[in-house]
């Protein structure tokens, strides 16, 4: 296990508080995973941020990961709540609940991989944690 580089989720929230040396000691520590709802929420942010500083980096960062792949993959767990596409849920709410299933399904997938969440929502970081504490037998980091 010494060869397996750890799987590390990266939600928006991370990557608009952060810049491209960051990026790139992510990408050299762990293989980046970007789940599909993330890319297409920076992609977004390039055309309607709310402020300048949101749209810079956001087009630094589609610019930085022109080959990057995104992911569609997800697992449902009661633990997690409603699903991810529940209309009744704000955008941001969404965006969270398709983060934890990426996580949470990830992990299932590859369980010999230690998966690594960079957030700075805290509410998705203490909900993935839960289900962390509850029902996953291995180590989940948390950011």
């Amino acid at each position: 296990m010494a060869g397996i580089r750890p799987l590390i989720i990266v939600d928006s929230t991370a990557l608009l508080a952060t810049q491209l040396r960051q990026w790139q000691e992510w990408a050299s520590f762990g293989l980046c995973v970007l789940p599909q709802e993330v890319w297409q929420e920076m992609d977004f942010l390039t055309r309607r941020a709310v402020t300048p500083v949101e749209e810079e980096v956001a087009r630094a960062f589609l610019r930085f990961h022109e080959s990057a792949r995104s992911f569609e993959v997800s697992a449902e767990h009661v633990l997690l709540g409603k699903a991810a596409g529940d209309p009744s849920q704000s955008k941001r709410a969404r965006l969270s609940q398709s983060i934890a299933e990426c996580a949470y399904a990830l992990a299932k997938q590859q369980p010999q991989v230690v998966a690594i969440l960079l957030s700075h929502d805290r509410l998705l970081v203490e909900r993935v944690n839960h289900l962390g504490s509850r029902i996953w037998d291995r180590s989940l980091c948390l950011n």
